[in-house]
């Protein structure tokens, strides 16, 4: 299925939709929305896109640390013994991604310190809140590599994001920026949904070509060099040439990658959107979204040519219908979203 990818990026990876996580977007989210507080405050910039993160250092250094009076008072006697079993848990939790195993390693953690210090829970409780802190951002860096940067912190649940991506077409993973997407989903309606896209569609375009600008991988070259025209094109007031080049572009790029008929058949036809969830996580988004633009369009049966942007009508119906400016911009996110999700898989390091 990916044998073009395989032969040419041996090195890099086995399989571009074997390196997401392997726990599925469902595991993801709980755990994700556990700490995207801490996640949020490691210096992100809700109006423009995520940078890499920073590594981090190792699950548990930060007990080595001082943290105000829980750090003078957790002697080498409670930890001397327990110390090398607890780290030994967080790196099973790091690799495991299951926020339940966080959360009973809490309360045993939790326990073993009331019943050596004698402390009152509510103290207890206290200085462990702020001496978790830094082992939550420390936890996160993995998801980090998959989970796209932009959606950190929005809170959505796999519902609300196949609502928005599947039955309404619109792009949410890595493009556009977080602060656009909170306007989306403050909008009431699907029509409101979409007009934000159109209002904001220079800052869009300009993230977009941001995201564009920040590939490295050879594998994503030439289908970067195509998506730029087309933002040439929008940015020139030639949106209809901009949406037909954006269309047939994620056509190729969608080839590329599910290089069989049925590969593609199962990543594009919404027949297959029961199987989406066990999908890994950055495959579920490029699927999800690829199913949105992918609905049935058939004018041989006298279908309607549908407003929204659609890869068929694209491309089997021309017209001032579903060529517009606002199709063309959410044409352009798709695609970029897309190589983007190809960058990700063909590099090494995490990046969002």
């Amino acid at each position: 299925m990916l044998k073009g990818l395989e032969n040419s990026h041996k090195g890099s990876t086995k399989s571009l939709l074997n390196t997401s996580s392997k726990s599925g977007v469902s595991g993801c989210i709980e755990t994700m929305s556990f700490y995207a507080d801490e996640m949020s405050t490691q210096g992100s910039d809700d109006d423009s896109l995520q940078a890499d993160p920073i590594d981090a250092d190792a699950p548990g250094d930060w007990l080595l640390r001082p943290t105000s009076k829980i750090g003078s008072q957790l002697s080498s006697q409670i930890f001397g013994s327990m110390f090398e079993d607890f780290t030994q848990q967080i790196a099973a939790f790091a690799l495991s991604k299951h926020s339940e195993q966080f959360a009973g390693l809490g309360q045993q953690l939790g326990a073993t310190l009331i019943s050596q210090l004698g402390w009152s829970t509510e103290v207890l409780l206290d200085h462990y809140r702020t001496a978790i802190a830094p082992l939550l951002a420390q936890l996160a860096s993995p998801f980090r590599g998959v989970w796209p940067g932009n959606l950190e912190g929005l809170h959505l649940d796999v519902n609300e994001m196949k609502t928005l991506m599947v039955d309404e077409g619109l792009p949410i993973a890595w493009v556009p920026r977080t602060s656009i997407l909170r306007s989306v989903l403050a909008a009431k309606t699907a029509q409101q949904r979409r007009a934000v896209y159109g209002r904001r569609w220079v800052a869009i375009v300009d993230d977009c070509e941001a995201m564009l600008d920040r590939t490295t991988s050879t594998a994503v070259e030439p289908f970067k060099l195509q998506a730029l025209k087309s933002i040439a094109g929008l940015r020139s007031g030639h949106h209809e040439l901009a949406q037909a080049f954006s269309a047939a572009t994620l056509d190729t790029t969608v080839g590329y990658v599910f290089s069989t008929r049925l590969a593609r058949r199962h990543a594009t036809n919404v027949e297959h959107l029961g199987k989406l969830d066990e999908r890994p996580v950055r495959e579920f988004f490029a699927v999800a979204q690829l199913m949105g633009v992918h609905l049935q369009y058939r004018p041989s049966d006298g279908d309607p040519i549908p407003r929204t942007f659609n890869r068929h009508a694209s491309i089997h119906g021309v017209s001032t219908v579903q060529y517009s400016r606002l199709n063309s911009v959410l044409a352009l996110a798709h695609l970029t979203s897309f190589i983007w999700f190809i960058e990700l898989s063909t590099t090494r390091r995490p990046r969002r």
